[in-house]
């Protein structure tokens, strides 16, 4: 399991989690919930800019609001560093 906390600019803990036996990664921001939500890549029109998406949130407005530009720029980063198949899991076909 490799695991990156950031301490985000608006007072948020987000903690990302990847274990590679399952190659899932999963996302927790304390301003939105205590849950682990799963990061999977995103196929959704209304999202073009985002790479991925993060289960739970609903459209470019929850995932801009998610956090901080640039702590949702570190959770792409972790994504693309550590997430072997990019293919799976697909949400917004």
């Amino acid at each position: 399991m490799v695991e990156q906390i950031i301490n985000d600019s608006l007072g948020n803990v987000v903690t990302l989690n990847y274990d590679a036996d399952t190659d899932i990664m999963t996302v927790k921001n304390t301003g939105v919930d205590d849950n682990f939500h799963v990061v999977s890549r995103n196929n959704s029109v209304e999202l073009v800019d985002s790479v991925i998406v993060i289960e739970g949130t609903d459209g470019a407005d929850s995932w801009e609001a998610y956090s901080d530009e640039d702590t949702r720029g570190q959770i792409r980063l972790f994504w693309e560093t550590n997430k072997v198949d990019k293919e799976l899991p697909v949400v917004g076909e």
